[in-house]
């Protein structure tokens, strides 16, 4: 049996897109990449792009990088799709190690990996063994770059109502996706190895305790996920563990708002 090929998902926006030739490795066989580009009046493509045969590049309206994401699954025909963006890097010995992995996990359908900083450490906490969710350990939480889609899955799509360039609620888009994964009966998988490293290390769930909007997205994604009355429960109980970090009286009122946001604002 052939390993399987991969085509990195690669989401970039306006001018960033020159970003993108330093990403690209050496021609591979079974290695390809899908480069979703939201213009924003910016149409210029590196030449380099178009002159490999490995790189599809398609260029999309709007913001939102949710609906980027959505798009580059929508054009993707490998086995494995790599959820990436303009700031990341991968090594080829992480993506053959991967393809070994994918090989020898059929019953995996969405796989998660460690992300890496450029100073080679963890970007966040994650675990020293394999889970499988909803058996989440305290601490861990995903992040896109760590997220391997099997294509041949019934893959949902990422919940547009969320992510940087969305409306209002600027995180919980993993969560989110996640979720509905495991609603379809998807089986995930957590590996702990490296497979990608991100060049700046400031995630947006880092600016948690000083942003409205991240506040009002874990009332959302909680609300998604519990159901109102679960919701509010946990709403409180989050208010009480970052007392010492955030006014509970503030933070409440802005988990309370993500809970009405959502709750007025049905998906599409």
């Amino acid at each position: 049996m052939s390993l399987p090929t991969i085509e990195l998902l690669i989401c970039t926006t306006g001018e960033r897109i020159e970003r993108v030739p330093s990403i690209l490795l050496e021609p591979t066989e079974g290695i390809s990449y899908i480069v979703s580009h939201q213009h924003v009046n910016y149409m210029h493509c590196p030449p380099i792009l178009s002159a490999r045969n490995d790189v599809k590049i398609f260029h999309i309206d709007g913001r939102g990088l949710c609906a980027n994401r959505n798009n580059a699954i929508s054009h993707a025909s490998a086995d494995l799709l790599v959820i990436s963006d303009d700031d990341v890097r991968v090594s080829l010995k992480a993506l053959t190690r991967l393809r070994n992995i994918a090989k020898e996990n059929p019953q995996t359908d969405i796989f998660s990996f460690i992300t890496n900083t450029i100073e080679g450490k963890p970007l966040h906490y994650y675990p020293t063994k394999s889970f499988i969710y909803p058996n989440i350990p305290k601490g861990f939480y995903y992040n896109s770059t760590g997220l391997v889609l099997r294509r041949n899955a019934n893959i949902p799509s990422f919940d547009t109502r969320f992510g940087l360039g969305s409306e209002c609620l600027e995180m919980g888009e993993e969560d989110i996706f996640i979720y509905d994964c495991h609603k379809r009966n998807l089986r995930i998988e957590f590996f702990p190895e490296t497979l990608q490293t991100v060049l700046s290390p400031i995630t947006t769930s880092s600016a948690y305790v000083n942003r409205a909007s991240l506040q009002e997205s874990k009332g959302a994604v909680l609300t998604i996920i519990y159901g109102l009355f679960g919701a509010s429960l946990r709403i409180f109980y989050t208010a009480l563990l970052f007392r010492k970090t955030i006014p509970p009286l503030t933070h409440l009122k802005n988990m309370f708002n993500g809970m009405t946001y959502i709750m007025k604002h049905k998906r599409k």
